[in-house]
């Protein structure tokens, strides 16, 4: 189902009131000011026959790599997409699928709860901290986080399936010194939360593609190279009256957002503080 298509005139007056949506809670889980160290481990890729006995091995409930030595000597895998992943999201990219989407990570989201055990926050993508640009006084929400030469290349490649990671560190090291909890990177960066006695603190705010395949798994649909548009059932854990952010900046005042139960993107400006925030993570 389309539901761009189904509502007409009214999805395209929400876009253009898009500034009157209701901005969440202020609250944040971490007002630190300086970078982590991420450092994801690798995970071998099972091929398309071998995942299919995971997923067989998954719904016989095996699913720690320790209960499930028979999964991981024959195909490397203990998740399929939907299942629940090592620090308590959702998976929603295998390391390979169908498609070859994955490379050679899976990808979690975090749980619906995971800002304070609220919903899904909203804040701008960036501040109008002075560290943009080719100048350290050009700020944030106007000028690019890249340099003027490399600008467009590094824009092109911010938006695959792998750059999630990447574009955030990039993002955060240009607002050295501002608190994490005031933009969009900083507060997916800042998450940390501890499932049986780990505490994983590798999140990021997605890429364009990286939320693209969020979208799909939001509307119970399988891994794509198109561009999510249509659902099965939509995972109201979502956020349905307003879009995403995602890390991949479309121009020096813009970064690309994703709606998922109006199933579009775009741009928007980054100054823009009612989009939300839902952080991911690599493994």
């Amino acid at each position: 189902m389309n539901r761009f298509k189904s509502v007409g005139i009214g999805v395209l007056a929400a876009v253009v009131v898009l500034g009157g949506l209701q901005v969440a809670s202020a609250n944040t889980p971490s007002s630190k000011t300086a970078a982590s160290t991420k450092a994801p481990t690798a995970v071998a890729p099972p091929t398309a026959t071998t995942n299919e006995q995971c997923r067989a091995n998954n719904k016989n409930g095996n699913k720690s790599k320790d209960n499930n030595k028979d999964g991981q000597k024959n195909c490397g895998s203990a998740y399929a997409i939907g299942d629940t992943g090592p620090a308590g999201g959702k998976i929603f990219i295998l390391p390979l699928s169908q498609d070859g989407l994955g490379g050679a990570y899976y990808y979690e989201a975090a749980p619906n709860n995971w800002f304070n055990g609220s919903e899904d926050p909203t804040m701008a993508w960036a501040t109008t901290h002075a560290g943009c640009g080719n100048s350290s006084e050009a700020d944030c929400q106007t000028y690019s986080i890249y340099t003027d030469a490399a600008a467009s290349d590094s824009r092109t490649a911010s938006t695959a399936i792998g750059m999630g990671q990447t574009n955030t560190t990039t993002i955060v090291a240009k607002h050295a010194g501002v608190t994490f909890s005031t933009y969009a990177a900083g507060l997916a960066d800042s998450y940390t939360v501890t499932t049986s006695g780990v505490a994983y603190s590798d999140w990021f705010l997605p890429s364009k593609e990286e939320l693209n395949q969020l979208c799909w798994y939001a509307n119970g649909q399988t891994q794509s190279t198109e561009v999510c548009n249509s659902s099965s059932s939509f995972d109201y854990s979502f956020a349905a009256s307003s879009g995403y952010w995602s890390s991949s900046e479309s121009s020096a005042d813009s970064a690309s957002i994703q709606y998922f139960f109006y199933l579009f993107q775009s741009p928007f400006v980054k100054n823009q503080a009612n989009l939300f925030v839902r952080p991911v993570r690599r493994f």
